[in-house]
């Protein structure tokens, strides 16, 4: 009997410390994916909340400079940012382009965020 009991326990203490490395990795990964969305979305929730009043001077002192500017034909300008990070699960990388479109007073009227290849020889 005591062989038996000495059995069950270490059973169940295997069991305990199964789940236990398996709730660690599932906070580890959820704690990953809250850090990784808080930094890919403080650009987008800037230029949400700088957009129509944001000049370009301010855009540069928050995000730095533009790897790409260009002075469209009406007087507007479009800046271009790239950013690269991986996704939540780490099994690739993710690469974004910001556009970002003055007027031409030289404040943010409109920004969009796109997925594109990081390969390519832009990123």
């Amino acid at each position: 009997m005591r062989i038996a009991e000495a059995h069950t326990i270490m059973m169940m203490r295997l069991f305990v410390m199964i789940r236990l490395f398996v709730m660690m990795r599932l906070f580890v990964l959820v704690c990953l994916t809250i850090l990784i969305s808080a930094c890919t979305n403080l650009s987008s929730r800037y230029l949400d909340e700088a957009k129509g009043r944001a000049t370009q001077s301010e855009i540069i002192e928050k995000l730095g400079a533009p790897v790409e500017m260009q002075t469209l034909d009406n007087g507007e300008s479009q800046w271009l940012y790239h950013t690269k990070h991986y996704s939540s699960v780490g099994v690739r990388t993710i690469c974004q382009v910001f556009a970002l479109r003055f007027d031409s007073g030289k404040v943010l009227r409109e920004w969009t965020d796109q997925e594109v290849e990081c390969n390519t020889e832009h990123m």
